[in-house]
């Protein structure tokens, strides 16, 4: 078993106008991730994740 989390030490992952475009991803991360989401049974979001992730 593993866990993957990602937040910030005041638990706010967004911009000041909610958007998500600012971090830092290249391919090598979108590869690692893409094997992780593939490896596991769930993936647990939080409510404004989700939302985000809805949109797409």
């Amino acid at each position: 078993m593993f866990a993957f989390v990602f937040c910030s030490l005041d638990g706010y992952h967004e911009g000041p106008g909610g958007e998500l475009d600012w971090g830092l991803y290249d391919d090598e991360f979108f590869d690692w991730n893409l094997r992780q989401i593939r490896e596991v049974g769930a993936l647990l979001l939080g409510r404004r994740t989700y939302e985000h992730f809805a949109e797409v």
